[in-house]
């Protein structure tokens, strides 16, 4: 916009004449820029820039990298698992009990003697570990050294700091054992120690530490006793397991009675529940137990020395007392068994002692008890009237009451495991069948279809079988009233059962260990015959076989 000098109108720019007046503009001339070579004194605030806000995409940025990273590791260490599960399945199985053996412990490994002990398809490893200065001998002498029993699992310490040598692997039947060789303090002679192996835990017999020089020959295991004769122990090896890997005779750690139930615990003491007509559960103030029986109304223990008690007969009682519980002189006994009124012992040396039958009008029945000429048995079991034992050939005595045919046994053999019932006898083959003879009006006897059993047990009119797999299966029960006048009292229900170690039958229950130490019971069907027998469930750290 520019102004007319004349006339004062205003004007476009750039117009030359006034649209007013017609008078000449005059036009604006540009002026340099004037520059001020002063420097002022008055400062300028800094310019401050706008603080610029975190990008959310750097967090994202972030987090992405994070999980990228945890994502690699662990990647990486699953592969790294994935390698090594498939280097373990390369290793064999002597590599893998090794390697478990040097994850417990830092001593250099002496001997490592690998075997199938119990002929179960599974391998364990007995090992010394430790110091010897004869590495180049087959078994050379060690000192300060550990003794390991070694599965699958883990390893355990069974000796520490011990000086000896180790004998070697010797075999009876279908049993392995390890004899190591400890030696006395400053000497080189010691005792042997020997174990196998019973399931996945290592087993020492009782007669372990008590010979020198355990070793094999001529088909025997032998010895040297304090007096340095030489001793057979094969009846000893024997009678602490068989190639099943249960005990040969009657259950040791738990036993159903009459109307009452006895449990041994890992401590050597023992329990009971049921009925105590005739003081049968009068066992709270036993000590140094391993292995227990109980008949109808009495019970027995065997102690660690070899001696046995027994339970006294109050006068409360439905029987006359015929002098089952007359074992206090007896002494060397390795197993017992408890009938209705008799009570039957096993020595070391493989003989056998009962008690005295004392009359109470029916010793027709069991004057014949007479065992003054059995030798070399590894099992007995007694119930109504009659005794039997299983021989170390695998072949079956009997003697006693023989009126159901329950002693018709000579024709058995390959035999490991023997149970008499109260008018039957059960008999467990090698191969884990089962054969039994007697009286069959409950069905007692129909076990021929049985296989794979680990165990048997010959109850009242009934038979139980523990299979190798924990289960266990029972005769199915023929009701007759007129039978002493018992109906069926649930005594056969253990088809549910799983995880049993051992078993044992009374006149009407039934009670199985499970591997934990905790014990089950068939159920009473009838309040009348229900006395608390089996009432278990409480019952913990009951020791297994």
């Amino acid at each position: 916009m520019i102004v007319c000098p004349k006339c004062g109108g205003q004007l476009a720019d750039g117009a030359k004449f006034c649209k007013f007046c017609g008078s000449a503009t005059i036009q604006p001339q540009p002026q340099a820029p004037v520059h001020n070579n002063v420097q002022s004194n008055v400062q300028k605030p800094a310019s401050q820039k706008p603080k610029k806000k975190k990008s959310s995409k750097n967090i994202v940025l972030a987090i992405i990298a994070v999980i990228l990273v945890i994502a690699i590791a662990v990647g990486g260490w699953l592969l790294w698992d994935v390698i090594g599960e498939k280097k373990k399945e390369d290793l064999t199985d002597e590599e893998k009990l090794t390697q478990i053996l040097e994850e417990s412990t830092t001593k250099p490994i002496i001997e490592f003697v690998y075997d199938d002990y119990d002929s179960d398809g599974t391998c364990e490893a007995y090992a010394v570990v430790g110091e010897t200065d004869e590495e180049d001998e087959k078994h050379p002498e060690f000192y300060d050294a550990d003794i390991y029993f070694v599965n699958n699992k883990k390893a355990q310490k069974i000796k520490e700091n011990v000086s000896g040598k180790v004998n070697g692997t010797i075999k009876l039947e279908d049993i392995k054992y390890i004899s190591i060789e400890v030696y006395e303090d400053g000497t080189d002679e010691g005792k042997s120690f020997i174990y196998t192996v019973d399931g996945t835990k290592s087993v020492e017999p009782e007669f372990s530490g008590k010979y020198s020089n355990v070793h094999k020959e001529d088909g025997k295991i032998v010895g040297f006793d304090d007096n340095g004769e030489e001793v057979d122990v094969s009846t000893e090896v024997n009678n602490t397991t068989n190639s099943s890997g249960v005990t040969a005779g009657d259950s040791t750690t738990i036993s159903a009675g009459g109307y009452h139930t006895i449990g041994l615990k890992n401590d050597g003491t023992v329990v009971a529940v049921g009925e105590n007509w005739s003081g049968e559960c009068n066992v709270s103030e036993w000590t140094d137990i391993i292995a227990i029986s109980t008949g109808d109304e009495h019970t027995v223990g065997l102690k660690k020395d070899g001696t046995v008690v027994a339970t006294e007969r109050t006068a409360d009682t439905a029987y006359t007392y015929c002098g089952e519980c007359d074992v206090y002189d007896w002494e060397d006994i390795v197993a017992i068994s408890t009938g209705i009124r008799q009570t039957v012992g096993l020595k070391k040396d493989g003989t056998v002692v009962v008690t005295e039958y004392l009359d109470d009008g029916y010793s027709e029945y069991r004057s014949e008890c007479d065992v003054s000429d059995w030798e070399n048995i590894i099992a007995v079991s007694v119930e109504g009237g009659h005794v039997v034992g299983l021989e170390n050939s695998g072949t079956v005595v009997a003697v006693g009451t023989n009126n159901y045919g329950q002693c018709n046994v000579s024709e058995w053999d390959d035999i490991i495991a023997i149970s008499a019932g109260n008018q039957h006898t059960v008999g467990l083959r090698k191969d884990g069948t089962v054969v039994a003879v007697g009286n069959n009006d409950h069905g007692e006897c129909d076990v021929s279809e049985w296989e794979d059993i680990v165990a048997v047990s010959a109850g009242t009119g009934y038979t139980v079988g523990l299979k190798k797999d924990g289960t266990v299966v029972a005769t199915e029960y023929i009701d007759d009233p007129s039978y002493n006048g018992d109906d069926y009292m649930g005594q056969c229900d253990v088809y549910e059962w799983t995880d049993i170690v051992e078993i044992s039958t009374g006149r009407n229950h039934t009670v199985g260990l499970k591997k934990d130490g905790t014990v089950v019971a068939t159920e009473i069907l009838s309040d009348d015959s229900d006395y608390g027998q089996c009432d278990v469930s409480s019952w913990n750290d009951i020791k297994l076989p």
